[in-house]
Formats: structure tokens, C-alpha cells, sequence
């Protein structure tokens, strides 16, 4: 048995039109059709340590949130200032400005989303995610991203080492919408580190970006690696 893994073309020449900002601007994407992504992508711990940020760097940071967002929580967090709610289904042109004009992509699953991942990657910026399943296949810690360890109160394992998953709108969402103290304050000392670091985001970023241009993670290495197989199989 051998592990293929996911891979990505690099991303679009950059627009000329994107202007430098002053600002750092964290990336946070889910689905504006699937409400319950709101949750299992961690959008709740993304909202609230964006709170905490802003008091601490003020409109030095901002946040392009787009995503489903419950009613309540819009209320409570929309007069934040800097943060750009993004509810509507995008082009994917949209989609990839929104990716260059950031520079760091925010995404505290509670699953493995892979190729979201891959997306950041692609476009040179560095992640701040949860360290639980396969995350770390993707985001290595200090090199192209930063891992936080998961909350102790979720059960995201059952007994023999199983994971306890059931989609977004099975019981495993209760669990989603706790809000652990300790990993949020973990999410906002990862982000202060690369708010405060020009030069640590440039670096992780770069690293991963070259994963996906000519990587692991790249189209030309999978394609090898899959040759290979088929190769070995028809030998047989």
C-alpha cells in the first residue's frame, strides 16, 4: 500500500491591479451553501480570535471571512471593525483575489480539509490550523504553518483510535459548537507571531508554495508517482 497524495497546479499570475496594504489580512473560507461548515471548518474560533486581535493590534489586521454565518453570531461580531462578511458564491476570479490580497490563511477544522489547505499553499501563504488526523501531512509546524493542538473536551477519536465523524449536521456538531479558551488563545499567540513577523510569513509561505510547484504536493511529482504504480501493477 502506498499513500498518493493530493496535488495542485501553482496559482494564477498575480493581478497588476492588487495594491500593497498596510494591513495584514487573515484568509478564512468556507461554504456559503453548507451552514454546517460554519462550524465543523471552525468558523466560531476564527471569528472570536479575530476579536482578540483587533484589540490588541487594532486596524492593523483585518479579516476576510467568507462564509455561512448564523444570525446571532453575525450580529454579535459584524460591527467589528475590519472584518469583510463574504456570504455570497463567488467566481472563482473572486476567489483567487481574495487569496492574493492575503496574507495569512486561517482555518481551525475540526476535519481535514486537504485541498483548502492546498489552496493557501498554492498562493504562498502561510496556515494556522488544528494538529489533529492527517493535518500535519499538510501543514508542518514552523515550516509552512503553525498547528495548535485540539481541544481535550472534543472526542474526535473513539475507542481504537476511530474517527468520531459524522458531517455537519449529525451529532458530532455539538461538540463543534463548544468554544475551548485554550485553543482560542492558542489560535491568537500563532496569528500574533505572524502579524508581528513579516519575515516568518514570507517564509512559510514560500516554503509552501514550493511543495505545490515542484513538491510533494505537485501535479508533476503525483503524476510520477502514479505512473510508477500503474507501471509495477502491469508487471504483475
Amino acid at each position: 500500500m502506498e499513500v498518493l497524495r493530493l496535488a495542485i497546479r501553482p496559482a494564477p499570475a498575480r493581478p497588476r491591479d492588487i495594491e500593497s496594504h498596510d494591513s495584514v489580512r487573515i484568509l478564512f473560507i468556507g461554504s456559503v451553501n453548507f451552514k454546517g461548515e460554519f462550524w465543523s471548518k471552525g468558523g466560531y474560533e476564527v471569528l472570536e480570535a479575530y476579536r482578540r486581535l483587533r484589540e490588541i493590534f487594532g486596524q492593523a489586521v483585518e479579516l476576510n471571512f467568507r462564509c455561512w454565518m448564523p444570525d446571532d453570531l453575525k450580529k454579535k461580531y459584524a460591527a467589528i471593525e475590519g472584518l469583510n462578511i463574504l456570504t455570497e458564491v463567488l467566481p472563482r476570479e473572486k476567489l483567487d483575489r481574495l487569496f492574493w490580497e492575503s496574507d495569512i490563511f486561517l482555518f481551525p477544522a475540526h476535519n481535514i480539509p486537504g485541498m483548502a489547505f492546498l489552496e493557501a499553499m498554492r498562493f504562498g501563504l502561510p496556515i494556522v490550523a488544528k494538529d489533529i488526523w492527517a493535518n500535519r501531512e499538510f501543514v508542518r509546524h514552523e515550516v509552512n504553518g503553525l498547528l495548535v493542538e485540539p481541544s481535550k473536551n472534543i472526542p474526535y477519536y473513539l475507542p481504537g483510535f476511530i474517527p468520531n465523524w459524522s458531517g455537519d449536521d449529525g451529532p458530532f456538531i455539538q461538540y463543534m459548537k463548544q468554544r475551548d479558551e485554550r485553543v482560542i488563545a492558542d489560535l491568537v499567540n500563532s496569528l500574533q507571531r505572524l502579524v508581528e513577523s513579516k519575515n516568518l510569513r514570507t517564509s512559510l509561505g514560500n516554503t509552501g508554495r514550493k511543495l505545490v510547484e515542484e513538491g510533494e504536493f505537485s501535479i508533476r511529482m503525483r503524476n510520477q508517482h502514479l505512473r510508477r504504480i500503474y507501471e509495477e501493477a502491469a508487471r504483475r
